[in-house]
């Protein structure tokens, strides 16, 4: 079954957008930027991570679809 998308908070608008990154990335900077979405005081999300390990310190990583909050 799909999951359902949460509504957006009270107020807020929400977008969508695709961030395609150069792959192979080191593991440690995609997580790097992946906490730094999170974490971003501007609610953002991601709604879905696919990393697939390449050589010893890099993976391959899908396009990340991001949902924004705005005003």
């Amino acid at each position: 079954a799909a999951a359902t998308a949460a509504p957006a908070p009270s107020g807020l608008k929400s977008t969508k957008i695709t961030v395609t990154v150069n792959n192979p990335v080191k593991y440690t900077a995609i997580m790097r930027f992946i906490h730094s979405i999170e974490a971003n005081l501007t609610k953002m999300q991601l709604s879905g991570v696919s990393l697939r390990k390449d050589a010893a310190d890099t993976v391959n990583v899908d396009p990340l679809t991001v949902e924004v909050y705005i005003r």
